[in-house]
């Protein structure tokens, strides 16, 4: 930028971006619903940690999973659990998200 005089001013700035998750459920995708043997889990955006855990119909803890690093997509086996209703937490260190899935 400069003046009438010709002096000539500089302006200087940072932009910080955070990686931030998505509000809503739009962030993660998981299929096939109804599930046979195995789930994937898709994200639109890079995972770190993640806690997954699904539990029975009557609320019972049933499987367990931790990834340091999940990134985008991850596919879980489900193989040892009964036909039925099952609801479905992916736990991140912002947000936690459930979803209910159907065992064939």
């Amino acid at each position: 930028m400069s003046d009438d005089s010709n002096n000539i001013s500089y302006c200087t700035f940072n932009i910080i971006v955070e990686k931030q998750l998505y509000d809503g459920e739009d962030f993660i995708n998981i299929y096939p619903n109804p599930i046979d043997n195995n789930l994937t889990i898709i994200s639109i955006i890079d995972l770190n940690k993640v806690s997954i855990e699904i539990f029975d119909i009557n609320g019972r803890l049933v499987k367990s999973i931790n990834f340091s690093d999940f990134g985008f997509e991850r596919s879980i086996s489900v193989e040892e659990l009964s036909t039925g209703i099952y609801f479905f937490s992916i736990i991140t260190n912002k947000e936690t998200l459930t979803k209910r899935i159907l065992k064939n």
